[in-house]
Formats: structure tokens, sequence, C-alpha cells
């Protein structure tokens, strides 16, 4: 099957709010919005993750990430 990730966060999105917010459902949506560019609410499901588990290395790389991805995109 083929999916249109550019516009897949709306669907997961209904999803998301229904279900329980666990760390990796933050990080996946968090890494889903990235993939479409939409950096601050990406960061805000990182940092959302990261209270959760606030030891894990690899989600405070993931908001780096976003954070350098922000200012590529500045001009």
């Amino acid at each position: 099957t083929w999916t249109n990730w550019g516009t897949f966060s709306a669907v997961f999105q209904q999803s998301f709010e229904k279900s329980y917010q666990d760390v990796v459902l933050c990080e996946k949506f968090g890494r889903l919005l990235r993939t479409e560019g939409k950096y601050a609410q990406a960061k805000r499901m990182f940092e959302k993750a990261l209270k959760q588990n606030p030891q894990n290395e690899f989600l405070k790389y993931e908001i780096q990430q976003v954070v350098l991805s922000t200012k590529d995109k500045s001009p």
C-alpha cells in the first residue's frame, strides 16, 4: 500500500488524541511531524516523551535535531 506521509499526521493525530500517550507513541508522532516539516509540534512531542523518560539520551538528540532543522530553514 502507498501512504502519503506528507499528510499522514492529521490522520495519526486523531488516533493519538484518543490513545494513552506514552513515550513510544509521542516519539513516533514527533518523528512523523518532523518529517512533515512541523518542527515546533515535533519538538513539543519529543519534550512530552522526555518528561516521561528524562534519562533518554536519544530523545534529547531528537530535540537537538529538530532545533537544527529549524535553524536550517531560517532565512
